[in-house]
């Protein structure tokens, strides 16, 4: 019965240590993916992209409010309107879905003031008064 059980640690013996090789044999992929190297791009490539979001959040939420000036507008109407607010650096943006014109809310009533001298302005009152 010893004899048997040495003989049943002899045989546990060689695999172990087959083991331990296989163990000893990593993979390249693994070995490569554990490097410090690498470890250092990633957290650099994590932080450009954190900065990169940030970046966005910024200049997204920094874009002024628009409130509409005009709503369903010809298009040679907005050609003038677009004309005069680019002549005085309003900026202005036209919704292709409902045809109206949005100015910065800050900029809003120096914009009405502006178009207020065109000719078919006083046409627009009503539509001008519904957008206040």
């Amino acid at each position: 019965m010893a004899e048997a059980a040495s003989n049943q640690q002899a045989l546990a013996q060689p695999a172990s240590a087959g083991a331990m090789q296989a163990a000893a044999q990593i993979n390249p992929i693994d070995s490569f993916m554990q490097s410090t190297t690498v470890r250092h791009f990633g957290r650099l490539i994590g932080l450009a992209a954190a900065v990169a979001i940030g970046m966005v959040v910024v200049l997204w939420s920094s874009e002024p409010n628009y409130a509409p000036l005009y709503s369903n507008v010809t298009g040679q109407d907005a050609s003038e309107i677009a004309n005069v607010l680019a002549a005085n650096d309003i900026d202005y943006k036209v919704d292709a879905n409902t045809g109206s014109i949005m100015v910065a809310q800050g900029k809003a009533a120096e914009a009405r003031l502006k178009l207020a001298a065109l000719p078919w302005a006083t046409m627009m009152l009503p539509v001008l008064a519904s957008t206040l």
